[in-house]
């Protein structure tokens, strides 16, 4: 495996250093008294600000009806076809 070259080592130190600090929880003061704000080293560890939105994709099938109704109709002509191929065999042994 190859070395890695100065310049992707420098690219990888940068890339740690700025998902280390997206990483870090902040702590949301807001709801805080002024009195409470003193105790932020326990909250911190309780209390971390999300960023993500959360959106329900809906998700629809597009279905051309034409094509479903082609499909079920070639199933039945070949399902009628193979039980007529059944009768004329069987009668076809049956006669003989």
């Amino acid at each position: 495996m190859p070395s890695k070259t100065r310049k992707q080592k420098i690219r990888a130190d940068q890339r740690r250093k700025t998902q280390y600090a997206l990483a870090t929880p902040s702590v949301n003061t807001s709801f805080l008294l002024p009195s409470q704000e003193r105790n932020l080293s326990n909250l911190g560890k309780l209390t971390y600000q999300t960023k993500s939105q959360h959106t329900i994709q809906s998700t629809t099938l597009e279905i051309d009806v034409s094509t479903v109704k082609r499909d079920l109709l070639r199933i039945a002509v070949f399902t009628f076809f193979a039980f007529f191929l059944q009768i004329v065999v069987y009668w076809l042994l049956q006669r003989g």
